[in-house]
């Protein structure tokens, strides 16, 4: 998932998207690229292309090897600290772009909820929430920009999209001055190089043989996010002075 944040180009950026949309956006004049990927959904694509091959591979004694390769909900317990690896790994490739005075690399963010509804039947305890907190409201999802709580929210909360439980990247660019069409191929190269980067991991416990190929298929990805992050920043123009000698 892509998100660009302009801070300083004609097209209007909406106001406070997330808890630190600030500190990628802190006044000054300069563009972000917001890349997250939910853990959700890459959990879900892990499982798919795990069980795809388990279900390709068999041995003379079983016809498919689905339940020894598949990595399901069960593998909970690895899946968590092996998507936290692969997004530092991804991130060796993508400092070069990140801003250098603040923090652009996000796990997790926003896992801590603040619940309340306004059913009489329900007298609990006033529910209290903090500025750049999420809320969940009767269902409906919001970000806090005032401290409050269940007793006092009028105007303190803003609806949000659900970033929370997600992998984040913020990239320095220009929008006025790259190739905008880079920004869907690199996306797409950073989800591919997280779930490769999974899948390897979990083989390399699961079933050795396979982890090799999935290796492979990591290092592409690494390469591919190199290649279009330099395509995304469009050429780089040196200045020299011509000297006589």
């Amino acid at each position: 998932m892509k998100e660009i944040c302009q801070c300083n180009c004609s097209v209007p950026a909406v106001a406070y998207r997330t808890p630190w949309c600030n500190l990628l956006c802190g006044g000054e004049a300069f563009e972000i690229l917001h890349l997250w990927y939910k853990l959700a959904v890459l959990r879900e694509e892990v499982k798919k292309r795990s069980s795809y091959l388990g279900k390709l591979r068999r041995t003379e004694e079983a016809q498919h090897l689905l339940d020894l390769i598949a990595m399901t909900e069960d593998e909970e317990d690895l899946f968590v600290p092996f998507a936290k690896a692969a997004m530092s790994d991804v991130f060796d490739v993508l400092h070069t772009y990140m801003p250098k005075r603040e923090k652009a690399l996000f796990w997790r963010e926003g896992k801590e909820t603040a619940v309340f509804t306004d059913i009489p039947e329900l007298p609990d305890p006033p529910v209290v929430f903090h500025a750049g907190q999420y809320v969940e409201y009767n269902g409906e999802l919001y970000m806090a920009i005032e401290d409050g709580s269940s007793d006092d929210f009028a105007g303190k909360l803003v609806p949000t999209e659900d970033y929370r439980d997600s992998i984040h990247y913020g990239l320095n660019w220009k929008y006025c001055g790259s190739n905008i069409n880079a920004v869907e191929p690199l996306d797409t190269a950073i989800f591919e190089a997280l779930v490769a980067r999974i899948i390897y991991k979990w083989l390399t416990y699961s079933y050795p043989d396979e982890a090799p190929r999935y290796l492979n298929e990591w290092n592409e990805c690494m390469e591919q996010i190199r290649h279009r992050c330099n395509i995304l920043n469009g050429p780089q123009i040196v200045n020299r002075i011509p000297r006589i000698f």
